[in-house]
């Protein structure tokens, strides 16, 4: 999951009123026109798109996040749109959710229903699972497949429960009203990602904020757990294929809830300010070896992790154009 500063539109052309206390915005190639109060209006003249939202303006936080909403509704700020962003070791392809509700933050009642049951279930099925899997006699199903066949099953199952896992960041942010700008993959810091652009869930309340981070990892945790109690107690279900999903959700929740940066589980931390400080003040009170051996471990960490998914990555297409060569050749 990532976000951007918002931006205002270059479609519309801002004026103030010659008694400063009122903004007129015009958009001549759709004929609209819209008048905001001062407060209103000095938060819009803050997007640049560079700067943090409401700097300077005096106003509460909250409030500024519910005027952004409303410029949002009213598509007063740029998309994210479908384009791709090169910087220094980033590389990002970045595509607009089909769904216009999801971009403008109209909550969808489908997807409301989907973050309360990811919610409340998941810890009734991960009790679940920890008491099916202590019961004597219960056995996994058998890995039959090959080496190749299993790297393309694994392959398939990681690619499905990272798609599920950044459709469940937008639908938390679609239930509690924050627009979803648009989604994408590539590498960042030469590192590969996949994202959700939700440009407004910084300057959410941080209830908000921790819902959305944390229905990703939650989302994979869910459905990791319903797959693998299927396999273990329907014997229709008791195949390889779906214990593989079970294993690839489990891991993909587990890497995202670590509280490293780029991941999750960092992005909860930070709803945490007590927690949050704590951890700052442990650090910072070390000498500087203990500090300089806490951020190389954890920077080391986070690499690993990414290019360990990377080199799965490759090592499965290379499989695949050696069998495509075998057959050829053959």
């Amino acid at each position: 999951m990532d976000s951007l500063y918002p931006k205002l539109s270059t479609e519309y052309q801002v004026q103030w009123a010659p008694d400063g206390q009122t903004l007129y915005l015009y958009n001549k190639k759709r004929q609209k026109v819209f008048r905001l109060s001062c407060a209103s209006g000095q938060v819009l003249c803050s997007l640049d798109g560079r700067t943090w939202p409401g700097e300077n303006t005096g106003l509460a936080p909250k409030t500024v996040y519910r005027y952004l909403r409303l410029f949002s509704i009213h598509g007063l700020l740029e998309e994210a749109g479908s384009k791709m962003t090169i910087d220094s070791g980033t590389i990002l392809w970045k595509f607009p959710f089909p769904c216009p509700w999801l971009r403008i933050g109209r909550p969808i009642p489908a997807l409301w229903i989907y973050r309360q049951l990811v919610d409340w279930l998941w810890l009734p099925l991960l009790a679940a699972v920890l008491v099916v899997c202590s019961q004597p006699g219960v056995r996994l199903p058998r890995l039959n497949f090959g080496p190749v066949e299993t790297i393309l099953c694994l392959l398939l199952c990681n690619i499905l429960a990272i798609i599920l896992h950044e459709l469940a960041h937008a639908a938390a942010a679609n239930a509690f009203g924050v627009p979803v700008s648009s989604f994408g993959f590539g590498l960042k810091s030469h590192l590969p990602c996949c994202f959700t652009m939700i440009p407004l869930l910084p300057f959410a309340p941080r209830h908000i904020h921790r819902a959305v981070s944390r229905a990703g990892p939650l989302s994979n945790l869910c459905l990791g757990c319903v797959l693998l109690l299927l396999c273990l107690k329907a014997p229709f279900f008791h195949m390889e294929p779906i214990f593989l999903a079970a294993v690839g959700n489990l891991i993909i929740a587990v890497i995202n809830l670590l509280p490293l940066e780029g991941f999750d589980g960092n992005d909860i931390l930070c709803t945490f300010p007590p927690l949050e400080q704590a951890l700052y003040q442990v650090y910072a009170r070390g000498s500087s070896w203990e500090r300089f051996l806490t951020a190389s471990v954890g920077r080391l960490l986070n690499v690993t992790l990414r290019v360990g998914l990377f080199a799965f990555i490759l090592y499965d297409v290379l499989c695949v154009l050696s069998l495509i060569l075998e057959v050829l050749v053959a």
